[in-house]
């Protein structure tokens, strides 16, 4: 009983009440099904941040044009906004 306390015996504690059993093939299903969100939420980030870095480098694109850059300071929109970040555009 005594080894038993001090290993647990697979109840919550002071509830009185056993965990549900959990097993191998469960946890394998569970780390599989984490493993594919996490690798979808990076291809998701990666999308965006590949269209972030082309809209920048269109931009930088535009800025060279003397119509555009006249345009741009006529209305008042000759200065870029600050980016959070670090990018080599």
């Amino acid at each position: 009983m005594k080894a038993r306390k001090n290993r647990g015996d697979g109840s919550l504690r002071g509830s009185g009440r056993r965990l549900p059993a959990y097993s191998v093939k469960q946890l394998r299903s569970d780390i599989t099904k984490v493993t594919k969100e996490k690798e979808a939420f990076i291809h998701e980030t990666s999308v965006k941040e590949n269209r972030l870095i082309t809209l920048l480098q269109d931009m930088g694109t535009l800025e060279q044009s003397d119509a555009f850059t006249a345009l741009l300071q006529a209305e008042g929109f000759d200065q870029r906004p600050k980016l959070k970040g670090a990018y080599s555009v």
